[in-house]
């Protein structure tokens, strides 16, 4: 085992997060057959997904530098922060704001295999969760731009 851990943490860091990722998009592409079987399976594959991708994101930390350590964690602190301002007040202006309302619900209902509850919240989720990665983004490449050395 301590072969196969030393062999996965000599990986690059864009490596990590490629192989990280590989279960979520396999559930978001198998995710509707696995509900429709049983949603138990849908579940435990989530659950096994997310286990996976937290240790590829543990390897992928450890493979950063220490300059890169503290971009990612002034841009997710000030990125993240604003993102959920946001989120927090589009969530203010749905009741105000007829159409956005409307666009919401038109999605949730068109998702297949989805109920309307259900999928109104998971449209919530994935609309903040965009917010926070790009807005994490954004000052992600702001904090690398601002501390570049011109050659």
């Amino acid at each position: 085992m301590t072969g196969l851990l030393r062999k996965l943490r000599g990986l690059s860091g864009g490596t990590h997060v490629i192989i990280a990722f590989i279960p979520v998009l396999l559930l978001a592409l198998l995710g509707v057959p696995l509900a429709k079987v049983n949603f138990l399976t849908f579940e435990a594959a989530a659950v096994l997904a997310a286990v996976w991708g937290f240790a590829f994101s543990i390897l992928w930390w450890d493979a950063l530098d220490e300059a890169s350590q503290e971009a990612h964690k002034f841009a997710w602190f000030w990125g993240g922060s604003v993102g959920l301002v946001v989120a927090g007040l589009v969530l203010m202006a749905i009741p105000a704001v007829r159409p956005l309302g409307d666009a919401i619900q038109h999605v949730s209902v068109s998702l297949p295999g989805w109920r309307p509850g259900p999928a109104g919240f998971l449209v919530g989720v994935l609309f903040t969760v965009l917010l926070l990665l790009g807005s994490y983004s954004v000052v992600w490449v702001g904090w690398w731009a601002a501390t570049r050395k011109p050659r």
